[in-house]
């Protein structure tokens, strides 16, 4: 054989195993679909319509973004946490977002007040909703809660 011909059949072999793995992984689809669809539209895919199982996106991006205040910091907890070992963090979906460690602001996802009542310390949360306004959303299974400010005084009619 010439040095042409095993050129040529050394680059035929490495472009056909290519287009063969490259159909294998949906290379051509991937491309596609990043070309095509919106980061929004993206990530709804991934993490959740509305109030959906695992992550709720659309419920937080919206929630995040009618957010009047300078810094936005909320305490997110996702009460549905079987099959999301592979998920990211929430809070990692948001940028400019903070952690609110004193939970003035809560948003619960996968909440539902029948079954999970107000005290949710057997939730893995340490937190009394006793304590807590709820804000009226309209989607169901998520809530997010406004800590009231008056819980501490010590009220007494004398």
């Amino acid at each position: 054989m010439t040095k042409k011909n095993k050129k040529f059949k050394s680059f035929f072999v490495f472009t056909l195993l290519f287009l063969l793995l490259s159909v294998h992984v949906n290379f051509f689809k991937s491309i596609y679909l990043l070309s095509f669809r919106g980061y929004d539209e993206r990530m709804l895919r991934t993490y959740g319509f509305g109030c959906e199982i695992p992550n709720a996106y659309q419920f937080l991006k919206r929630r995040i973004d009618e957010d009047t205040r300078e810094e936005k910091s909320f305490y997110i907890h996702n009460l549905y946490t079987t099959q999301r070992y592979w998920y990211p963090s929430i809070n990692s979906l948001f940028l400019n977002l903070k952690i609110d460690e004193s939970k003035e602001h809560l948003i619960l996802l996968n909440y539902i007040e029948e079954y999970h009542g107000l005290n949710l310390k057997n939730f893995n949360l340490d937190v009394n909703l006793n304590y807590y306004h709820k804000k009226p959303l309209g989607f169901t299974g998520c809530a997010y809660f406004i800590k009231n400010h008056w819980e501490f005084l010590d009220v007494r009619i004398l």
